[in-house]
């Protein structure tokens, strides 16, 4: 049973970015949210992480099911102050092989290294990682490759930026890695979820119904401030777990709940924990 996993992506090949929606891969198991705003970025997650094969699950691996698990994490370094996200296959059964762990292993062992822009950085990062999963699987801590969303967000040497690693449960033919590294257009106004698209649509239009979750916006999206692209963040991700989120689209959101997360990177100050929405506890 090792090879199966806490977390866990599924579904169709579908995707949000507002405020023009693109097909995105449709992520049960976990909501997250990213905004970009003329003042910094907000990234919000739910805390929530089940074991994702229904038909062995025991008490052992229910008693390992939390609500308040860790899924953003900051990199602060000379050239960059960044956040990342985790989605998708995280810890494997008898948790002898840990996704954020490794990859903070190696984000720490490239402490030191000078890099040109951060698509090298990351794309080291994950070379390495790709390294550790594959020494795993060798080990037979893991009897297969993982599927796993890690995005990257913040500044590097000044710029912003948004890139997504997606490893993959098997080699790309043509280039025989396990991940596939994306860099997103950013502008003002930019939200990118996973979760529900159904739910994702209707509190960013205002739908009457998720009024007490967060208010609309007044003005265009591109506007926003680091205050309402938080409270947008969490009444999105609240919605999803609520009973009429669970109404509306419950085979997406029957996995989506606990503590949420929210942080804010700005040029200035770096990377910051929204005052309540900090961890309660570190699983990483």
């Amino acid at each position: 049973m090792q090879g199966h996993w806490y977390g866990g992506l599924s579904g169709k090949d579908n995707r949000l970015e507002f405020p023009a929606p693109l097909w995105f891969r449709w992520i049960r198991m976990t909501a997250t949210a990213t905004l970009y705003t003329p003042f910094g970025f907000v990234v919000a997650a739910d805390g929530r992480q089940l074991w994702q094969h229904k038909p062995t699950r025991d008490r052992a691996a229910c008693e390992s099911e939390s609500d308040t698990v860790q899924k953003i994490f900051e990199i602060a370094d000379r050239d960059a102050s960044l956040a990342y996200v985790i989605r998708g296959d995280t810890v494997n059964r008898d948790r002898s092989f840990d996704v954020g762990i490794e990859l903070r292993k190696q984000i720490n062992l490239l402490h030191a290294e000078d890099f040109t822009n951060c698509r090298q950085y990351l794309q080291t990062v994950s070379v390495n990682l790709e390294r550790t999963v594959e020494t795993a699987r060798e080990e037979q801590r893991i009897d297969g490759y993982l599927t796993t969303e890690i995005e990257f967000v913040g500044y590097f040497r000044g710029d912003p930026f948004c890139i997504e690693v997606q490893f993959r449960p098997f080699r790309d033919p043509r280039t025989g890695s396990l991940f596939e590294i994306t860099r997103r257009d950013l502008y003002p106004g930019f939200y990118f979820v996973a979760g529900s698209l159904l739910i994702a649509n209707l509190v960013a239009h205002g739908d009457p119904r998720f009024s007490p979750f967060c208010k609309p916006i007044d003005h265009e999206m591109h506007e926003m401030t680091l205050q309402e692209a938080a409270d947008l963040a969490n009444g999105y991700i609240k919605a999803c777990a609520s009973p009429l989120g669970l109404q509306i689209d419950p085979e997406n959101c029957s996995k989506i709940g606990g503590h949420i997360h929210i942080a804010t990177l700005t040029p200035e100050n770096g990377f910051e924990w929204v005052v309540g929405y900090e961890p309660r506890s570190s699983s990483q």
